[in-house]
């Protein structure tokens, strides 16, 4: 019995094993790119918005300033009736929620979005 075992063990193997494949992650700037490439070729310019208004919603918490609403509309509404100064770059933002907009306009959401985080920002500093 004991031999049986020796000879199946050192007996070829009819399928080679399989060496580990390891899988290569993306780096976050390539991850970056991708999504970017993904919303690009579909046109998820609302999806894009909606990331960035996340976005400033996590960075502004930082600095005390809790969104208290469930929506990012209401966020903005909130934000914009506090501090009445982001009212214009907050009005531009929500466009690009509710709207299907160019890319030009979706930097420019983007630069909205910066403006309204360094209002924001310098004032509870």
């Amino acid at each position: 019995l004991a031999g049986v075992i020796l000879l199946a063990a050192v007996a070829p193997r009819p399928l080679p094993p399989r060496s580990e494949h390891k899988r290569e992650r993306r780096s976050p700037l390539e991850h970056v790119e991708a999504l970017a490439t993904a919303y690009h070729t579909v046109g998820a310019t609302r999806t894009a918005a909606r990331r960035l208004v996340r976005g400033l919603q996590r960075r502004l918490s930082l600095g005390r300033i809790v969104a208290t609403s469930e929506s990012d509309e209401a966020f903005l509404r909130e934000l914009a009736s506090a501090h009445p100064e982001v009212e214009v770059e907050v009005n531009h933002v929500l466009h690009s929620l509710a709207n299907r907009v160019t890319a030009r306009e979706l930097v420019a959401t983007r630069d909205s979005i910066r403006r309204i985080e360094s209002l924001l920002g310098r004032e509870h500093d």
